[in-house]
């Protein structure tokens, strides 16, 4: 079983909570295939989260994987929720084709009210009107004149719930307003005494013990995702550092580039899309704008209550604008749609009733699909990179050897004057040894023997202040060309297994050749364009204009 999912906090909820460990970022998982770290074989069962955020690329690449291992890949999710940031509707699209593969999960566990969890059902379901009257009876809705007002309300409602010890969120559309319901929320926790010590300052935001905050991007090693909430409990002013205690209980040290503005925010309110896949007891949320499916996603975050914020004079103006900005559904469609019942795509190709622009554009797709993955499942040629790793382990090398020495990079360095001083002293010191022993006299003897004396406590400082500052720094470079060594074999052993694949499999080059040729055959058929030319000058030569040219029998399709 392998768990996968778009966002961070999505694949680290599957992880938890429903047992698979080996649950991460399908952008991890794509690497790991990609990179040849992970093979997926007809044991393996994947399972996607939240697949309708998942986009119809990176859904292509995991599915062309799954194919080619004859692994078997579960899709769960909901096509009313958040669509993927980037070209999506994948999910939407099989759902509507083959409705008898689906299995539908019709039991809401989230919500505690009965009420509350049958008005989210007729909001997914587009009956919009019945949903927003059901919320202005039960108080789910409150007014304001403007923004300014119902930012503070906001603010003021979240507050009383979080001091008194319920899990309570804000959500916005707009990052703006979630900037400045930050900043508002934010005062109201130090005015309540929930912030402590030093204020660490970091691009403009202020972070301090007691703060709440939410990860933007994944740290180094995978150890913290995106989108994950946290609450400052240390903080290190000296070193730039932060201790946050995660919301699974966990204690993490960030710092450095962990700290940077795309990477870490206050957590007090986020935006919707960052909300999807997590649970609170109590939900706030700022209407500004996003349509249906955000606000279904935005009205199902919390267990207790969940309330919408709304700028209107009074609440039949609120009810009535609701109604109409969460009407419009916004969810992504695919633009491919021949409307043509059919499990081959092959028989909507060749399908004559279908347009033949859209036989084209489903032709070029097939094409297009076949190549990557084919390209997926050919060992990637990774000879730049194996290239560049041996300039490397060679430099790493060189730098090694400039440090014995005290030159190079390391020539006007505490570390090169260290060599120097060592080497400078021990050769004087075996130098005054041996004029010691071979001295004609015993007062040279004798001054020799005292230089040598003298010289072997200079190399002994040297070989201190060496030990300090060049052993640490032979043994950093030691471990990098050591990794780097280790890395080069194995991209060579990686280099070797293409070349066998390739040996073993050559009607994959000749595939991908005739598929490279049928996407563009112009471009592989120069001839062509020198006989066109030879054709086609002397009328130009002539003064004949486009168009004006006898009919040459020739369909060029440009």
């Amino acid at each position: 079983m392998i768990g996968t999912a778009t966002s961070g906090q999505a694949a680290r909820t599957l992880g938890r909570e429903a047992g698979i460990p080996q649950s991460r970022t399908l952008a991890s998982l794509l690497w790991r295939l990609d990179h040849g770290t992970l093979a997926l074989t007809a044991r393996h069962v994947v399972v996607l989260d939240e697949a309708g955020m998942t986009d119809d690329p990176a859904m292509l690449r995991l599915l062309t994987a799954a194919d080619l291992a004859g692994a078997k890949v579960v899709m769960v999710g909901d096509h009313r929720q958040l669509d993927a940031v980037g070209p999506g509707g994948a999910l939407r699209a099989v759902l509507n084709r083959h409705h008898g593969e689906v299995y539908v999960l019709t039991e809401n566990v989230r919500q505690y009210d009965p009420g509350e969890r049958a008005a989210l059902a007729e909001l997914r379901a587009g009956d919009v009107g019945k949903a927003v009257t059901w919320y202005a009876e039960h108080d789910r809705i409150r007014i304001a004149p403007d923004h300014h007002e119902s930012l503070r309300t906001m603010v003021d409602t979240w507050a009383a719930d979080a001091l008194s010890g319920k899990d309570a969120a804000m959500y916005a559309w707009r990052r703006t307003n979630v900037d400045e319901l930050n900043r508002r929320a934010r005062d109201r926790w130090a005015i309540a005494g929930r912030l402590h010590g030093p204020d660490l300052i970091i691009d403009g935001r202020w972070y301090a013990a007691g703060d709440l905050i939410v990860t933007l991007a994944p740290t180094a090693g995978g150890r913290v995702v995106t989108s994950q909430r946290g609450a400052v409990e240390a903080v290190d002013v000296r070193h730039r550092s932060l201790t946050v205690r995660m919301d699974d209980g966990r204690l993490e040290r960030l710092a450095g580039d962990d700290l940077g503005k795309d990477r870490l925010a206050h957590g007090y309110a986020i935006t919707v899309h960052r909300s999807q896949a997590s649970t609170v007891d109590v939900a706030h949320r700022l209407e500004d704008g996003g349509g249906r499916s955000l606000a279904y996603v935005s009205m199902s975050r919390a267990r207790e209550t969940n309330t919408v914020h709304v700028i209107a004079d009074d609440l039949d103006q609120a009810v009535e604008d609701l109604t109409r900005d969460w009407a419009p559904d916004r969810r992504a469609r695919w633009a491919i749609d021949s409307g043509t019942p059919a499990n081959k795509p092959l028989d909507v190709e060749r399908d004559q009733a279908v347009p033949s622009a859209l036989r084209e554009a489903l032709r070029l797709a097939r094409l297009t699909a076949q190549r990557q993955a084919i390209e997926a499942a050919v060992p990637a040629d990774r000879t730049p990179e194996l290239h560049a790793a041996e300039r490397r382990l060679a430099a790493l090398h060189q730098d090694r050897r400039d440090l014995e020495a005290g030159r190079g990079r390391h020539a006007d360095t505490a570390e090169g004057e260290a060599v120097r001083h060592l080497d400078t002293a021990r050769a004087r010191r075996r130098e005054a040894e041996q004029f010691a022993d071979t001295a004609d006299s015993r007062r040279m003897r004798r001054h020799w023997r005292h230089d040598a004396n003298a010289w072997g406590d200079r190399e002994a400082k040297a070989q201190s202040v060496y030990d300090e500052l060049v052993v640490p720094e032979a043994d950093r470079l030691n471990h990098q060309i050591g990794d780097m060594d280790d890395h080069v074999n194995e991209l060579r052993a990686h280099q070797e297994d293409r070349i066998a694949w390739l040996s073993e499999h050559p009607e994959a080059t000749r595939r991908l050749e005739a598929i490279r040729q049928e996407l563009n055959p112009l471009s592989e058929m120069p001839q062509i364009h020198q006989e066109l030319s030879r054709l086609l000058a002397p009328h130009h030569e002539q003064g004949l204009h486009p168009g004006q040219g006898p009919d040459l029998g020739l369909d060029i399709g440009l």
